[in-house]
């Protein structure tokens, strides 16, 4: 064991030396020196600090000017190399405090860790006079330097003892690594240069400079480079780490021998990938195509690797993959984000290029036979180098059988006479078909024949690895499969069921193998007739590998071949069994993530087999066909998403959605016009995206669609034309924006600038009401515009038109803006006026002008919504633009000067001028004085000082906007247009900055416009104010003065009568009284921290802050604090009852305020200190009116958002006080008492004049109304005695009477509110008042008329408290008993079964709450299922279906939030328990067990939640399959996201569990069955993977 002394000189050397030390160490270069030191940094901090410290770079985002964090986020360190330690330390110390970046204030305090010791005798304190910024620095304690660290490792054993660990550990560590390391990166360099040809015939280099750039420019990290077999993804991604430093490779099968990330490198790329931090480290998979299959445990591994390397932007990794194997790694590729580069077949410009340096290819390239071959690099490679006579190549197939006979099994090139050819084929078969079976990167070399192996690996035919061997290269083994599944196919001599039995002794790939073979091999074959003609029109084919031939003709590129040929005889039955299996399988997903790790698949159209059916159903017009409509339709729909189209096809695609579009309007029927125009959009959708070869067709649509709809025809066409035009400017696609954006325009101007033609008639009004829009200038349609439109986004004609077509678009919305304008001068002259500004060459040109108009596009409600969304789109777009690298400098300015042109000419509102206004204050470097114009208008300035103090974020408007929307029980509102902060400069500011940032002509304009203004305001007393306006952005007088810290202040110098309003201002009472408010907070804050704020003191504040409320004009703040002072003082034990009761009346009277529609401010949670006020000495005045007030929250039923909130926070507050809640329980039933007293006695004043009135309580509707009559008529009304009974009740504390109360005395909705006063089943009097309540309740909703008399609020108060007691209580049989045995089941009604739901609804957030304490799940369960005991007791029925939703956690009504933002998590034995209870009740309510699982979080519910949606669906699919079509259609979204997220995170969890395969199968096999499209891919690849 080391002494202490050894250990001390082992860590002065390394340390002192340390820069020595690393650069000796890391003498090959590898890593970086900085981040080495850095790292040692972070592990001797921690040692030095005792916690754990981080990189700020890496893991927490960037602080300015400091490295590292402590783990309690108290503790920043600046590490440092420099040898000028003071010059560094006093810089940062400069930099932070000049810094405006967010996080700076929470840097505290700052040590610095250094290297070099040269300097630190100049370092010197920063504090006291000395400070810079807000940050002390004190050396002997800030400063940790290796002399510091030595010394400290003198006195400190522990410190010592793990200092020299981690200097042996890191010295021995980054030698390791560098040797490990540098020989990785010489094998995979090496293994990349002699096994990846990227040259044609060793000589002839492709051009992949596009795609080496694509990849070279990508911002991601992980690229997957994919393309066909042989397209030379490995050449590619070869080229691109061809001069990249730290590269490793491997191919993919090394990853199924290795059992760690460390054994494929024999590397710990933790260490690398920490170490390299600075420089970029490559990695590269080759041929991920090969572990598609493997195990689980290989993707692991693959994950692990991508997990690791996410933490470090430096490392990269590429992977290259056939793109049909890529849907095996969805799971990496979503959760990492991986980049796809796609690699396309070579175009013939290429093979050009190639033809004349090689006549051979020059020759086979005149016949087409050849051109499935001379696209792929891997065929032209062995065309020129391998084939001696190229005439024996006929075609793709001929050749892969030469590539077979002559090149794999050597054929000619055999000239070993002692091994036999079919020596050689065995060895290859035997070595393919292992591999398969074993799902190994190799076979045992072992056992092969040495010989043959020698033969096979001296030709190339081979890869070695260690003790393993197989086929060199992918391709060889696709056409070895071909063989070995042609062999089998000629052995079945036509008994196809046995071949496709002996086939499948292959292993799980067949289906694979056997799709490549229909695509590659079937259509060369001699005997393929009696094959398709068994396929076609027989059923000697096992339907599962019927449907795979199929699928393999409808990939394969002999596909215009088999439809060539067959077309004729592909009819009826089989030819909707080839539409429906396009419709399913031809398709390429791509997963999409979503919030809170939800995964939704997405599906992309691919293949030459739409083309081929759509060419089929045209020319033999089946289309025209009703039996093959929907699958017409379908496969139209989906090629028109594919992107790139077939012009031929393309046009014969719009022809036949124009046919059925046709067929549509000319079926004139007066009713279901909606779902008419629903099918006619759904159609036109296709014609959208392929608008370019149906331009006319569509403009010609829309022309006769416009007329139906201005001339509002009585046809088809003219009821469809609403939704039609609305269909069509909210799914404007970017090829109709580009080729109809004229016409687009005319639409929208039909749709919301022009009048319909009146209808008229006797059903119809002849004259057309005024409304909102036409104040505007705008249609009938523009009034629900807020309505059809809910958000911006949705208005894809104006962001799609302004994307793609500006120019069309600034036109139109210039129209637009006129066109309002001119309306609201003509009707309201006086709400408008005109300004003028100075513009050279625009001489007297006027605009209309009013502040509402300045606000466009900033907030709701000031113009339509309309004008606003597209001001809002045009702005936004124009500062994307800027912000972009889309265009250069000098394209933006032209772009720019356009813009502006085209609006000051042809504008007539300021609304436009806007526009010039925002883009200015972004260009304002780029194009000074863009803006300067505006200037020269003194309303625009003002204005636009307006617009940015209602933006600026100010606590006082906040505070009151609050209020006002929690009034009207609006919690949160999202505002429609987001305010860009980038924006919150005024037209002041920019005048300010132009003269700071800019010179010359520029600076020059500026002042010409300000004298401008000063010529129309002079400095005299009528002008004082707009003249202020102008000195205010005048630097020319301005006062520069030094503030310290290289800081100035510039300040324009304001004199004469302008002057005096600014010394007016500074005296108003607002400033007054928020200063004097901001010296009481700042005074309390003060005294409570040195804990002498006594009760004395916060009486003083008290009293100033009720002073300052007497004169206040704005009080918002004041309340807040003075509350909140008042509810401290309450914890002072010698205030005196007189304070007390001063100080509650104060409270007291701002609540009522609240009561009144008045304003009143304060922290809600504290109404419980109020109301516990209460069991203190109050005088009896106070105390009576809290009482009261008390008793007025309790009752409360209105939509008060605050009001309900202070009465929420007093029947919590109730369940802590007993004794007051029976009190207040006995008030609420008297007062129900009295309510029906009332009642009766107006019932017996209406019988006094008819007779025949007879008022059956709690039955229907009181005789209210008939009080207004009685008030004028002098009859007495009934006097209340609510006054009294709260004095009797809650002040006098008397005891109310039972013994003969029944419900029939009461008004039962007033009765409710007395259930939740703090009592339940263990007080005798409530139990009997719930048991009459409850079941009379429950009749009550029989009536059809009940919320007359029984209100949702009040029915809520009782629903409430039951759902609390069924949530919390182990005992809940007193309330099951009332609940089951006390209501009649054979006579409910829905509105009686909602009250029961909706009480089992509360259910569901305890459980999902639940999740951190096992005791609360146990109850919930147990009190579930003796709920479900109950249900199972009733009969039969409706009633009783319906209330088992009660049992599956249920929604509640009207909750709107996402549950998914909130955190749970679910055990096994909980997710059990609801896949039991889901599994017997879910089919009946299949939507809402959907939702609900969506709102539980999916991820954490599977794969078990699998099986009751599974058993759901069996079930419904059992009974009737045209609702199970409906009710999967209702939530196809969710499930879309259960199936993939399934698919992706727990595939192999459910392959090894038989009841998830069968359950999970069985789901996607029925959503397959109901044309579920993602359900038939994600089902193919689960079954293949």
């Amino acid at each position: 064991m080391l002494e202490s002394a050894e250990r001390i000189q082992y860590i002065n050397n390394y340390i002192v030396n340390y820069e020595s030390n690393i650069k000796i160490l890391n003498k090959l270069g590898l890593f970086d020196n900085a981040t080495l030191f850095e790292l040692f940094a972070i592990e001797c901090t921690s040692l030095w600090f005792g916690q754990r410290f981080f990189n700020l770079n890496s893991t927490r985002g960037n602080y300015p000017y400091v490295d590292l964090i402590s783990e309690n986020a108290e503790i920043f360190v600046q590490v440092s190399t420099n040898q000028n330690i003071p010059e560094k330390i006093k810089s940062t110390l400069e930099k932070i405090r000049d810094s405006s970046d967010v996080n700076i204030d929470k840097i505290k305090e700052v040590y610095f860790f250094v290297l070099d010791n040269s300097s630190i005798s100049n370092v010197k304190d920063y504090s006291n006079d000395n400070q810079i910024g807000n940050i002390s620095f004190l050396k002997d304690k800030h400063l940790i330097t290796t002399k510091s660290i030595i010394e400290k490792a003198k006195v400190d054993l522990d410190f010592q003892k793990s200092l020299y660990e981690l200097c042996v550990h890191e010295r021995n560590t980054i030698s390791v690594c560098v040797t490990s390391l540098k020989q990785a990166i010489n094998d995979s360099k090496s293994l990349i240069e002699n096994s990846i040809d990227d040259l044609i015939a060793g000589e002839y280099e492709i051009d992949r400079s596009d795609k080496l750039l694509e990849m070279d420019e990508v911002s991601d990290r992980f690229l997957s480079v994919q393309g066909v077999a042989g397209s030379g993804k490995s050449a590619l991604c070869k080229k691109f780490l061809k001069d990249k430093e730290l590269v490793l490779f491997v191919r993919a099968e090394n990853i199924v021998e290795a059992n760690s990330l460390e054994d494929i490198w024999n590397l710990n790329l933790q260490d690398i990938f920490r170490y390299t931090a600075n420089k970029s480290i490559y990695i590269y998979i080759d041929a991920l195509e090969f572990i598609a299959d493997a195990p689980k445990t290989k993707h692991d591994l693959l994950f692990q690797l991508y997990n690791n390397a996410v933490n470090y932007e430096h490392v990269h990794i590429i992977t290259s993959c056939r793109s049909s194997e890529k849907n095996a790694f969805l799971k990496i590729e979503s959760t990492f984000s991986i980049k796809s580069i796609e690699l396309d077949v070579l175009e013939n410009h290429d093979i050009n290029r190639i033809a004349c340096k090689y006549p051979a290819i020059m020759h086979l390239k005149e016949n087409p036979v050849y051109e499935q071959i001379l696209n792929i690099p891997f065929y032209l490679d062995l065309i020129i180098s391998k084939v001696d006579d190229k005439a024996e190549i006929e075609n793709i197939n001929s050749f892969r059988g030469y590539i077979w006979s002559e090149i794999i099994c050597l054929g000619k090139n055999n000239t070993y006479s002692q091994i036999e050819s079919t020596e050689i084929r065995k060895t290859i078969e035997y070595i393919v078909l292992e591999r398969a079976k074993r799902f190994s990167s190799g076979v045992l070399e072992d056992d092969l024949d040495a010989k043959i192996v020698s033969i096979l690996d001296s030709n190339g035919i081979i890869a070695r690895n260690s003790n393993k061997v197989r086929l060199k290269y992918d391709i060889f083994e696709d056409i070895c499969f071909e063989r070995l599944i042609d062999n089998k196919f000629d052995l079945c001599k036509g008994q196809y069921a046995d071949f496709f039995t002996s086939i499948e002794v292959f292993g799980r790939c067949v289906y694979r193998r056997y799709q490549i073979w229909v695509e590659n091999k079937l259509f060369t074959r001699d005997n393929r007739g009696k094959f398709l003609y068994n396929l076609l029109y027989t059923d000697n084919i096992p339907s599962k590998w019927k449907d795979q031939t199929i699928i393999g003709i409808l990939k394969s590129d002999f596909c215009k071949d088999f439809f060539s040929e067959y077309e004729d005889t592909i009819n009826g039955e089989l030819l909707t069994r080839f539409l429906k299996l396009e419709n399913l399988y031809a398709f390429s997903t791509k997963v999409i993530k979503l919030s809170h790790n939800n995964d939704y698949a997405i599906l992309s159209p691919f293949g030459i087999g739409r083309e081929c059916l759509i060419s089929l159903l045209f020319t033999t017009e089946k289309y025209k066909s009703d039996e093959y409509k929907d699958e017409t339709v379908k496969i139209c729909m989906d090629y028109s998403k594919m992107g790139q189209f077939n012009s031929v096809i393309a046009a014969h695609t719009c022809e036949i959605l124009e046919y059925y579009i046709q067929k549509e309007l000319e079926c004139d029927s007066e009713h279901y016009y909606s779902l008419k125009a629903e099918l006619v959009n759904n159609l036109l959708s296709a014609l959208y995206l392929m608008s370019d070869y149906a331009a006319s067709w569509i403009k010609r649509f829309w022309e006769r669609t416009g007329d139906a709809f201005i001339n509002n025809e009585d046809n088809t066409l003219g009821r469809c034309s609403n939704d039609i035009i609305e269909y069509t400017l909210k799914n404007v696609t970017s090829s109709l924006a580009i080729c109809l954006g004229e016409e687009l325009c005319r639409l929208a101007d039909i749709y919301w600038l022009e009048n319909r033609e009146i209808k008229r008639g006797a059903r119809f009004l002849n004259h057309r009401i005024k409304t909102r829009s036409a104040e505007w200038g705008l249609s009938e349609q523009a009034d629900s515009y807020s309505y059809r439109f809910k958000t911006i986004s949705q208005n894809l004609f104006l962001y799609i038109l302004v994307k793609y077509n500006f120019e069309v678009a600034l036109r139109w919305i210039i129209k637009l803006t006129n066109h309002v304008a001119n309306s609201v001068y003509e009707k309201m002259p006086n709400e408008l006026s005109k300004i003028k500004l100075y513009i050279p060459n625009i001489i007297d040109k006027e605009y209309l002008f009013s502040y509402k108009f300045w606000l466009v596009g900033t907030q709701e409600g000031g113009i339509h919504y309309l004008v606003d969304d597209a001001l809002y789109i045009l702005t936004r777009n124009i500062i994307e633009l800027l912000k972009s690298n889309q265009y250069d400098d000098e394209r933006k300015k032209d772009f720019l000067r356009s813009v502006k042109q085209e609006i000051l000419n042809n504008a007539n509102n300021v609304m436009m001028l806007t526009v010039i206004s925002y883009a200015g204050f972004c260009c304002k470097n780029l194009l000074p004085g863009y803006s300067l114009e505006l200037l020269s208008s003194i309303d625009l300035i003002i204005a636009d000082t307006y617009r940015v103090v209602l933006f600026t974020p100010n606590s006082v408007r906040n505070l009151l906007e609050k209020q006002i929307l929690e009034t009207v029980g609006i919690p949160n509102f999202e505002k429609r247009y987001p305010v860009d902060k980038n924006l919150l400069l005024s037209l002041q500011q920019y005048m300010i900055q132009i003269q700071l940032i800019s010179g010359g002509q520029v600076v020059e304009e500026a002042q010409s416009i300000l004298d401008y203004l000063y010529s129309l305001y002079p400095n005299n007393k009528e002008y004082a104010e707009k003249n202020l306006q102008i000195q205010n952005m005048d630097l020319r007088e301005a006062s520069i003065r030094s503030i310290g810290n290289n800081l100035i202040e510039i300040q324009p110098v304001v004199a004469g009568e302008a002057k005096k309003i600014t010394e007016q201002n500074d005296e108003s009472p607002f400033i007054i009284e928020q200063k004097i408010l901001e010296s009481i907070i700042q005074e309390c804050h003060e005294k409570i921290q040195a804990h002498c704020f006594d009760f004395s003191a916060c009486l003083d504040q008290i009293e100033r802050l009720k002073s300052l409320l007497q004169t206040a004009s704005i009080t918002t703040e004041i309340e807040t604090v003075l509350v909140g002072l008042i509810a401290y003082s309450f914890s002072f034990d010698d205030m005196d009852e007189g304070y007390r009761s001063n100080f509650c009346q104060t409270w007291i009277d701002g609540i009522k305020k609240i009561f009144n529609d008045e304003c009143f401010t304060f922290d809600i949670s504290l109404s419980k200190v109020l109301f516990a006020q209460v069991e203190h000495n109050l005088n009896d005045i106070v105390k009576a009116q809290l009482l009261h007030l008390m008793v007025d929250c309790v009752l409360y039923s209105g939509h008060h958002g605050i009001i309900n909130k202070i009465a929420t926070q007093l029947k919590e507050y109730l369940v802590t006080n007993k004794a007051l809640a029976k009190s207040m329980f006995n008030a609420i039933v008297s007062i129900s008492e009295d309510e029906m007293l009332r009642y009766l006695h107006n019932s017996e004043q209406i019988c006094r004049n008819e007779p025949s009135y007879k008022y059956f309580p709690n039955m229907q509707k009181p005789p209210i109304c008939i009080e207004r009559a009685y008030e004028t008529n002098n009859i007495p009304l009934y006097k209340n005695n609510c006054k009294k009974t709260v004095e009797d009740f809650l002040i006098k504390g008397i005891q109310k009477d039972y013994s003969s109360w029944t419900i029939d005395k009461c008004e039962i909705g007033t009765l409710c509110y007395a259930i939740n006063c703090g009592l339940d089943f263990s007080d005798r009097e409530f139990t009997l008042v719930f048991s009459e309540l409850f079941p009379t309740m429950i009749r009550c909703c029989k009536i059809r008329d009940h919320y007359e008399f029984l209100d949702y609020s009040s029915k809520h108060e009782v629903i409430h408290f039951l759902g609390q007691y069924l949530t919390t209580q182990r005992n809940i049989e007193p309330a099951l008993t009332i609940m089951f045995d006390s209501v009649d089941f054979t006579d409910i009604t829905n509105d009686g079964v909602e009250v029961f739901v909706e009480i089992g609804s509360c259910f569901l957030a305890a459980y999902f709450d639940g999740y951190t304490n096992i005791n609360i799940r146990q109850l919930l369960k147990r009190n579930i299922l003796k709920i479900e005991e109950c249900i199972l007791t009733l009969p039969k029925g409706w009633v009783k279906q319906q209330l088992t939703e009660m049992l599956l956690l249920t929604f509640p009504k009207y909750a709107m939030k996402d549950w998914n933002e909130l955190q749970t998590s679910y055990s096994y034995a909980d997710k059990m328990f609801l896949v039991e209870l889901w599994s017997r009740y879910g089919h009946e309510h299949f939507i809402e067990l959907i939702n609900i699982i969506y709102q539980l979080h999916i991820t954490e519910l599977l794969p078990e939640i699998l099986i009751p949606i599974h058993e759901s669906i069996r079930n419904l699919e059992a009974g009737n399959r045209k609702e199970l079509k409906q009710q999967v259609n209702a939530v196809e979204s969710t499930l879309n996201m259960i199936i993939t997220k399934a698919f992706l995170a727990f595939s192999d969890k459910i392959k090894s569990d038989a009841e998830l395969m069968t359950a999970y199968e069985g789901i996607l096999e029925v959503l397959v069955s109901l044309r579920i499209e993602e359900a038939a891919v994600i089902l193919d690849e689960f079954r293949i993977h």
